[in-house]
């Protein structure tokens, strides 16, 4: 009676040590938290970690250790992601939004929407702008297909349009091209003379 005793406590303490076992193995490679989890130390992650809300009373950095740009301070809600970001959606921002890793905003306030790029800006589409300020410098083609108004809506206004080389070299001049019906008119300046004709200029 005591040998069958002792051999049912061996086969039940098999049992608990194969089942400890295989539950380490599950918990190592997947882990489910179906309620909170609190700890006072850092938390890591070897591999993925999904969660359907993440929420944050610091500054959350997503990925390697990088030089933090001007402005990062390691404050309350700061977001810093060392490569792409990606977003399927709209992009928000109710303060300003500043491309690029340097450079000085000299015009604007940084506040109400604004946005600042420190380099070239290439866009491919339509921009839609209701006031330009300062001066603008085009080194290709510029062309309308509406009027262009030089001057304001003030009769009193005294506007200057300037065409050809500011720097007076030899040998620059205007061309003005002007369509017809029938076809091309050009005009330029001759000495001090305006001359217009059917031969052209350009």
């Amino acid at each position: 009676m005591k040998s069958v005793k002792m051999r049912s406590l061996f086969a039940n303490l098999t049992v608990i040590v194969i089942s400890v076992f295989f539950i380490a193995i599950v918990v190592y490679g997947a882990t489910t938290i179906g309620d909170n989890i609190n700890t006072g130390g850092d938390l890591t992650v070897l591999g993925h970690a999904s969660t359907t809300n993440a929420t944050t009373t610091g500054y959350l950095y997503v990925g390697t250790d990088i030089t933090e740009p001007a402005g990062w301070d390691f404050g309350i809600g700061d977001l810093i992601v060392t490569d792409d970001t990606f977003m399927n959606s709209q992009a928000t921002t109710s303060a300003s939004l500043w491309v690029g890793s340097g450079g000085t905003a000299n015009n604007i306030n940084l506040a109400g929407g604004d946005l600042y790029v420190q380099n070239d800006a290439e866009i491919d589409g339509t921009v839609y702008l209701s006031n330009v300020s300062g001066n603008t410098t085009i080194t290709g083609r510029a062309t309308t297909t509406e009027n262009f108004v030089a001057g304001s809506t003030n009769t009193a206004a005294t506007t200057t349009v300037t065409l050809g080389s500011s720097s007076g070299e030899v040998g620059a001049g205007v061309c003005l091209k002007i369509r017809r019906n029938e076809g091309w008119t050009y005009c330029y300046v001759v000495g001090t003379a305006f001359v217009c004709g059917a031969t052209s200029c350009e």
